[in-house]
């Protein structure tokens, strides 16, 4: 069983908060999240400030996450959105979410092994096997 206890390199903004536990980077979206470019990309500035030039895992606990519009779903195809990162998975806890997040999958097509988890635990496990793969 993985457990996530070894709190490191932590940064929040008014958006999220990223830090490394176990060598897995995770980023927890804040209530009410409405994501555009502009915080997209502070965002993914902020979980590359805190991977510290380090390749890990990364995961997105999306619960609190509200919409993305069209122009952030592109960005967040680009090489810059994954550097740093083996792979994603994200934590969504609605049957809404899961299928907004399974669209974006198929639509978006990302550029690192991604995956959508409604268990935690599952998604740590899995990230596991991406932990070395810089």
């Amino acid at each position: 069983m993985y457990k996530a206890d070894m709190r490191e390199s932590y940064l929040e903004n008014d958006h999220c908060r990223i830090w490394v536990s176990n060598g897995i980077l995770i980023m927890e979206y804040k209530p009410g999240l409405v994501m555009n470019i502009d915080n997209a990309k502070e965002m993914v500035n902020d979980r590359i400030k805190v991977s510290n030039g380090v390749t890990r895992p990364l995961l997105l606990k999306a619960k609190n996450f509200i919409s993305m519009d069209r122009a952030t779903m592109k960005f967040y195809k680009t090489k810059e959105v994954v550097q740093h990162v083996t792979c994603a998975a994200f934590i969504l806890d609605s049957a809404m979410g899961k299928l907004a997040g399974n669209i974006f999958l198929t639509l978006e097509k990302p550029l690192v092994p991604t995956k959508i988890f409604t268990d935690e635990q599952k998604a740590l496990e899995w990230l596991e096997k991406y932990k070395f793969l810089n």
